[in-house]
């Protein structure tokens, strides 16, 4: 049985090493082995197993130095069910709900991740966030996560807490929810004059823990909506039970969108055949609005100027000290952005979040410091390309750099349950 494993063990490494061996250029290293997970080969999605090509600790799993890594495995239902590093495993295989990873790093304490725990006797789930080995909650959800602090709520009230001050820096947030309209009339306050009237349908009704309001309105007899902010109403120029808005987090400005049309504090500020695909205002009335383009084509405003142009937007928020934050994919790769401060996401992943937003069909292409030399690869094609050479792979890369020391390419991969790293030295 032992001879049977030892021979089965190196069939199924056979693939990898033959390929290393024909290519005299290519230099095969294995970095580590995850093993299986209840008896399934573990499953990684593309981008997951990633690499720091400059730097090498001591590993005590192989007794050298060996690079610096990390592994998402995840089951069949792409469930993750542990995380390998080094020298920490991370287990959420005892998990009863799917765990949400942030952030990730070369160690268990740069990780940040969402925990929910189900708590059957009374049906109800109760969020945790762990940010660098230390647990915070339970909450009824985690709302936002961000560079110095976190938006959590429970029993319907948002607040911002920083990681470091969580006892005495509590911030409530007005973020208005849906709720049952009590009243027997609809009153406010419309171009001056007192409107006041019996409603005739259902109202949708948006109300925060802190009072402030807004609220859709239309019935059979009307040909548009009537929208009321905290007692101020306007009348919009169509019919919609569903509109973009958000307060400030003092609540003292708001700002709404439609498809084509922006309404700050009541005023009408642009009215155009874009398509407006997210809004977001501050304390101080300063308002940024997303203007939604096909594939790479969104642009950023902030009032009237333009923050940035020819990207993806995929996230947008207000941090606490009132800094518009987003995250945009561009066609060099995802980058966080802090006003006008922009940071490349792929090379400084531990400063801040682990992007879930990886594209399968993505092409990535390295290119050597001169120019001279370049890799091209995608997670959904089994081979690389270097200088227009196509090289047929066991496995596909996951991340890749060039190495200008040693002249070559270095990537990434798995195979079965091994993590491999590649080297291909090009021609001068």
């Amino acid at each position: 049985m032992r001879i049977f494993r030892v021979l089965l063990g190196l069939l199924v490494l056979l693939p990898g090493i033959m390929f290393a061996q024909k290519n005299k250029n290519l230099t095969r290293i294995e970095i580590g082995d995850v093993g299986k997970i209840s008896d399934e080969s573990p499953y990684v999605k593309p981008g997951e197993f990633r690499v720091d090509f400059e730097n090498m600790v001591y590993d005590y799993n192989v007794w050298r130095k060996n690079y610096m890594f990390f592994v998402i495995l995840r089951d069949k239902n792409s469930k993750p069910v542990n995380v390998v590093t080094n020298n920490d495993i991370l287990d959420f295989s005892n998990s009863d709900a799917p765990v949400k990873i942030l952030r990730a790093g070369y160690s268990a304490d740069d990780f940040i991740y969402i925990k929910t725990r189900n708590i059957a006797d009374i049906g109800l789930s109760s969020c945790f966030l762990n940010v660098k080995g230390t647990p915070y909650g339970p909450y009824d959800a985690i709302e936002d996560v961000l560079p110095k602090g976190f938006v959590y709520r429970n029993n319907g009230v948002y607040s911002y807490v920083e990681y470091d001050k969580v006892y005495d820096t509590i911030v409530d947030y007005c973020v208005p929810v849906k709720a049952n309209y009590e009243g027997e009339y609809l009153q406010c306050s419309l171009n001056g004059e007192l409107l006041k009237f019996t409603p005739k349908n259902n109202v949708d009704y948006y109300k925060s823990h802190d009072g402030h309001y807004y609220i859709l309105y239309n019935d059979d007899a009307m040909d548009n909506t009537l929208f009321i902010v905290d007692g101020v109403g306007c009348e919009l120029d169509e019919v919609v039970n569903q509109i973009k808005f958000k307060f400030s987090h003092n609540g003292e400005h708001w700002i709404a969108a439609g498809e084509n049309y922006l309404i700050v504090d009541g005023v009408y500020v642009k009215i155009n055949s874009e398509t407006i695909k997210d809004v977001s205002i501050n304390n101080d009335g300063l308002y940024l609005y997303v203007v939604e383009g096909e594939g790479l084509k969104d642009k950023v405003y902030v009032n009237d100027g333009v923050l940035v142009d020819g990207v993806e937007i995929l996230k947008l928020t207000v941090d606490n000290e009132q800094r518009f934050n987003y995250l945009f994919k561009s066609d060099k790769g995802f980058f966080y952005g802090i006003d006008n401060t922009i940071t490349d996401f792929n090379d400084n992943i531990k400063k801040y979040y682990y992007p879930e937003f990886f594209d399968s069909t993505q092409t990535f292409t390295i290119k050597s410091d001169n120019g001279k030399h370049i890799f091209v690869y995608s997670y959904d094609l089994p081979y690389v390309v270097i200088d227009g050479m196509r090289l047929d792979c066991p496995s596909t890369p996951h991340y890749a750099v060039w190495n200008n020391k040693e002249k070559c390419f270095v990537w990434n991969a798995v195979e079965g349950t091994k993590l491999l790293v590649y080297k291909y030295k090009v021609k001068k």
